[in-house]
């Protein structure tokens, strides 16, 4: 028998995304001792709790790629998980929506 190394979430990049789109865009979370798996997914959430779950593509033993959720601009948490508790389960990184209001489509949109 042996021992891995847990997976640890380290940052997400880019770690921005323009409002208001249709999705948030490809975001890749950086880390190490990553696993392919194809139960992966990243998890987006924001202070009222989890708005998002998308499915995560394996890149290599520090990346996953996904797309992130629309949502309203602000700062908000990304993680990832599978049917084992992926990272540890408080590991969260900040992700953060910017506003870029015209007048045919304002920033509050969800």
């Amino acid at each position: 028998m042996y021992l891995t190394e847990a997976a640890v979430l380290e940052s997400v990049h880019p770690a921005t995304s323009l409002v208001p789109s249709y999705s948030g865009g490809a975001v890749t979370l950086v880390g190490r001792f990553f696993t392919q798996t194809n139960q992966t997914q990243c998890v987006f959430a924001d202070n009222d709790g989890v708005f998002g779950i998308r499915p995560a593509t394996f890149i290599n033993a520090t990346l996953f790629t996904c797309i992130a959720p629309s949502h309203m601009f602000g700062t908000i948490n990304v993680s990832l998980t599978d049917a084992s508790v992926y990272t540890e389960p408080d590991t969260w990184v900040p992700f953060q929506y910017i506003c870029t209001y015209t007048v045919l489509s304002p920033c509050d949109v969800s």
